[in-house]
């Protein structure tokens, strides 16, 4: 069996340059909290859990008045084969393919370190750049732990 996975960064994209908010009616009320759900969907660990957060946010998109972008982005990516975009897709044992992974981490270092110390000596690099880099990634978990509720449910419970 093969499974297919979509690239969530061309989710991103499509996020970031506007696309999806084109699309949409209201697309300076909604775009936002469209861009927490997205992340949100991205973030679903099992494919249960990301089916039933979309049929959430579909509901949301309805409840707000973007049924035709809600259609929009129920076909395009939340059917098969293109809707294998969130970490749960991943088959246990299975890393995702591509670079960006790999580019996104570089990103991160790069604007912790400077671009010179990712060119040091192992030595060195092992000295001086990997604790901040680690001292980062500790912040950024702290400020992100997987237990804390998304902002997304924070509005369906307003909602709701």
């Amino acid at each position: 069996m093969v499974v297919i996975l979509n690239d969530f960064v061309h989710m991103v994209r499509k996020s970031s340059d506007g696309t999806f908010g084109k699309k949409m009616a209201k697309r300076e009320a909604h775009e936002g909290i469209f861009k927490l759900m997205l992340n949100d969907l991205r973030m679903a660990p099992t494919p249960k859990a990301f089916e039933g957060l979309t049929r959430k946010v579909l509901e949301v998109l309805c409840f707000c008045g973007e049924e035709e972008f809600a259609a929009y982005f129920e076909k395009q990516y939340l059917k098969p084969p293109w809707e294998r975009w969130y970490l749960g897709a991943t088959p246990a044992g299975v890393g995702s393919g591509g670079q960006q992974l790999i580019e996104n981490s570089h990103k991160t270092d790069k604007a912790v370190l400077g671009p010179a110390a990712l060119r040091a000596a192992p030595q060195v690099f092992i000295v001086n750049s990997l604790p901040k880099i680690l001292q980062a990634a500790g912040e950024k978990l702290q400020k992100h732990p997987a237990r804390q509720v998304s902002p997304f449910v924070v509005f369906l419970s307003r909602i709701a």
